[in-house]
């Protein structure tokens, strides 16, 4: 099980998640994925894109702070995206 602890932490860019037929993908701003995490007072800025081929089994996806979880703690974490 991979645990990950961020706290006061950022990320600013464009967060770009793109699947194959062979593997989902998982893109945050601060975290692609994890498993019993805690993410505490984080923030990313930019934009937020994800996409799959019509037709491909596999999925992409991305989020501003947090890609994929599984029992995820996150608290006081923003997101700004780019106008």
């Amino acid at each position: 099980m991979l645990k990950t602890h961020a706290v006061n932490c950022y990320a600013k860019g464009s967060v770009i998640a793109s699947a194959t037929e062979e593997a989902n993908v998982y893109v945050g701003g601060v975290i692609g994925h994890s498993e019993s995490s805690t993410v505490m007072k984080c923030y990313s800025a930019g934009s937020t894109i994800s996409g799959t081929t019509i037709g491909d089994s596999k999925y992409a996806y991305a989020g501003g702070v947090i890609g994929g979880e599984i029992s995820q703690k996150a608290s006081k974490c923003y997101y700004f995206e780019d106008q």
